[in-house]
């Protein structure tokens, strides 16, 4: 009896091993299974997903026309790229969701995992499209313009030490002074978008100040100096080949 039930675990214990062989390994870094997918193809199975089950009711506009991806992507109403955890089409999905999608049914596990796949898959797309900013064909006209006319050798000989770090006066004449405060790829440990996020405006008072009129960044500027710091702070096109 005993020998039979030993016997018996040995052979459970056997074919539990077997099964787990067979299945198909795991790849646990998110973005290396990311990487194994084709946007091509996981967009057709999304296309057919929406179709065969979603687009009885949502068609035409009412209440959300689903079919067409493209406009879909632009609606951040619903979606978000590369983050379904806050993006209405997925979280719709789940059975926690306030308004359960889809009516008087529900997606499999895998319907759930493609949706979940396309809309990290369009963030990863939108990341690596994101336009190449450097300093020579962006960034050197802005602070020509805004910067350099104060914060050079001469007004800081002129008014001493109202122009230094401690006051967020840096000298910033070139682009080997502005990377002085500049940590390529960290905007938090930039000085130099600190400088700009902050009110300008808290420039001390001086000799030179009252005579020259100084201007914000724009909302565009300022996206380019984060976007150009984000990036590395690149000098130009040659510099990154």
């Amino acid at each position: 009896m005993v020998i039979d039930m030993i016997r018996l675990i040995f052979l459970l214990l056997f074919f539990s091993c077997l099964q787990e062989g067979t299945q198909s390994p795991i790849i646990e870094d998110p973005e290396e299974y990311l990487n194994t997918l084709d946007i091509v193809e996981v967009e057709k199975n999304v296309t057919t997903l929406f179709q065969n089950r979603c687009q009885s009711c949502h068609g035409n506009n009412q209440p959300q026309n689903i079919s067409d991806l493209e406009s879909l992507k632009e609606n951040s109403t619903f979606f978000i790229a590369g983050k379904p955890d806050i993006s209405l089409l997925y979280q719709s999905l789940l059975p926690d969701a306030r308004k359960f999608m889809p009516q008087g049914g529900t997606l499999t596990a895998d319907e759930k995992k493609l949706v979940k796949d396309w809309i990290l898959l369009v963030g990863k797309e939108s990341e690596t499209s994101e336009e190449e900013i450097v300093y020579t064909n962006q960034i050197q006209s802005i602070f020509e313009a805004k910067c350099f006319n104060c914060h050079n050798q001469e007004t800081i000989d002129e008014v001493g030490d109202q122009m230094d770090r401690s006051n967020g006066n840096p000298l910033i004449n070139s682009y080997e002074s502005i990377l002085n405060f500049t940590t390529a790829g960290s905007i938090e440990d930039s000085l130099i978008h600190e400088l700009n996020f902050y009110n300008q405006g808290s420039h001390l008072p001086g000799a030179r100040y009252s005579e020259i009129e100084y201007e914000n960044l724009s909302e565009s500027e300022m996206q380019q100096l984060e976007t150009w710091i984000q990036q590395g702070a690149i000098l130009s096109t040659e510099n990154n080949e």
